[in-house]
């Protein structure tokens, strides 16, 4: 009998293997012929001679004693294996560690510090988040708040400026519980690379290598340029290597795309009161003329556009070098 409760048998005098499914007992045919013979296969391909023993393995291969010639064969026949065999799925095993420290998260009681963040306050526990956190074991030693220039009085809230409560709160369940986000803005609706720089900002190591993978799964040729800009005012390089790599990795994608809506590409950066670095320039004009497949509209466009961007935030962070720079290059 398989795993989905299908009788099978061996059906000697006529060379054959049969099932017999279902409440009204239909019988198929899985292996075998009227002809005699031996001959390997699958279905109706199979030659047997005179059957008389039949077993199911593990992967659902019928392995079938064929007596007249003396063998064992097995038929691939893709079916369901006996319960019996099937491999045991363990249950998840929550480590009670996790699930005792996430309960003292929430234990206003024993708590010792307060975090004042984004107009809430949050209590925890010194000994957990210095043990967790080289920055937080190192401002408890110090006996400094965050007010980075002095001291703050015993009693008071330690103030944490330039990050979100809801940023925090994700960063609190990950030293407390290591409990990483699903999502990329954490359910809490941050900003793209908002939580990388915090978890940066504060040495949550793993939880940034974290976010940095979600920010690469969330590339797409549509937003790349979009991702850079928002990973370079970040200043988090992490971020920024992922989004060039996208960007290098897919330049003919974006060339297409470019050709077809070249202002919806450059506006994200236009729009911004801060340009783009000479470097990341650079990499943007590398990858889209160093392309074999570059074609001259979009060589020409790619550097229109970059130059009335210029023009238009009237920035003075991006010589005149570098603009003509994948001019030259498009000429040799």
């Amino acid at each position: 009998m398989d795993g989905n409760n299908n009788i099978l048998v061996t059906d000697k005098s006529n060379n054959r293997i049969r099932m017999i499914a279902g409440k009204g007992g239909r019988v198929t045919t899985v292996a075998g012929s009227a002809q005699k013979g031996n001959v390997d296969g699958t279905g109706a391909s199979v030659q047997f001679r005179e059957p008389d023993g039949l077993a199911l393995d593990e992967g659902g291969r019928l392995l079938v004693l064929d007596g007249n010639v003396g063998c064992v064969r097995v038929v691939e026949a893709s079916l369901a294996p006996p319960q019996r065999l099937a491999p045991k799925v363990q249950p998840a095993v929550q480590d009670p560690l996790r699930i005792d420290y996430s309960k003292l998260l929430g234990d206003v009681e024993l708590a010792d510090v307060t975090f004042a963040v984004g107009g809430q306050r949050f209590p925890a526990h010194r000994c957990v988040l210095a043990a967790r956190s080289p920055y937080f074991r190192a401002l408890f030693k110090s006996g400094k708040g965050m007010h980075e220039e002095g001291s703050r009085a015993a009693g008071e809230d330690i103030v944490i400026k330039d990050v979100s409560a809801g940023a925090f709160c994700v960063l609190l369940k990950f030293l407390y519980a290591h409990t990483l986000p699903e999502q990329e803005d954490c359910g809490e609706g941050l900003a793209v690379g908002e939580m990388a720089r915090v978890a940066d900002r504060f040495q949550a190591s793993e939880l940034y290598a974290h976010c940095v993978e979600q920010f690469m799964e969330g590339l797409v040729v549509g937003n790349v340029v979009a991702r850079l800009v928002q990973a370079h005012d970040s200043g988090l390089a992490g971020l920024q290597e992922a989004a060039m790599d996208y960007f290098k990795a897919n330049a003919l994608a974006f060339q297409v795309s470019y050709v077809c809506s070249a202002p919806g590409h450059i506006c994200c950066i236009s729009c911004r009161s801060a340009i783009l670095s000479h470097s990341v320039l650079r990499s943007l004009f590398q990858a889209v003329f160093l392309c074999q497949c570059a074609s001259v509209s979009v060589c020409v466009c790619f550097c229109v556009c970059v130059c009335l961007l210029v023009l238009v935030c009237q920035s003075v962070h991006v010589s005149v070098r570098v603009l003509l720079w994948p001019v030259c290059l498009f000429h040799r």
